[in-house]
């Protein structure tokens, strides 16, 4: 299982109310994968069957969503130490 991240895991995540997911680039100060919880049920349209989007919350505040555009950045098995690049070589986000 590779953990990617699509409609139906979104939805799933999303109707469960709780879930972790991992991005695949960043990490944490500690060298772990960043993580974010699921922070609410996926967002999804009768017409456009290609568009969902789920709510995540990183932190004490910071919420955002993720999509089908970006959901290649993250998944649902935790990275290993040695599969995040050194943080040299990632571009973070400020």
């Amino acid at each position: 299982m590779d953990g990617k991240i699509d409609k139906a895991v979104a939805v799933a995540l999303g109707a469960l109310g709780w879930g972790t997911v991992y991005h695949r680039r960043l990490r944490n100060a500690d060298g772990t994968a960043l993580r974010a919880r699921v922070n609410g049920k996926a967002k999804t349209w009768k017409t456009r069957p290609d568009e969902w989007y789920l709510s995540l919350k990183y932190g004490l505040r910071d919420c955002f969503k993720i999509g089908p555009h970006d959901a290649h950045e993250w998944t649902t098995v935790e990275p290993s130490v040695e599969d995040v690049p050194h943080p040299d070589t990632v571009l973070t986000y400020l």
